[in-house]
């Protein structure tokens, strides 16, 4: 039962942040994000990422 309900609620999530995968991937970089809160939502960036092995 507990699987179904997730299960539900990631379907909901889902069809909810299609449209602002959508919106970001038109207007900003691959390299931004989205940070969603209660407070609000933010578009956060990278400027420089260099990858040390």
């Amino acid at each position: 039962m507990e699987d179904e309900k997730e299960n539900e609620l990631k379907d909901e999530l889902k069809l909810l942040a299609m449209p602002l995968i959508k919106f970001l991937k038109e207007k900003y970089n691959p390299y931004c994000k989205v940070e969603v809160s209660e407070k609000g939502v933010k578009i956060v960036g990278d400027v420089c990422l260099i990858p040390i092995k």
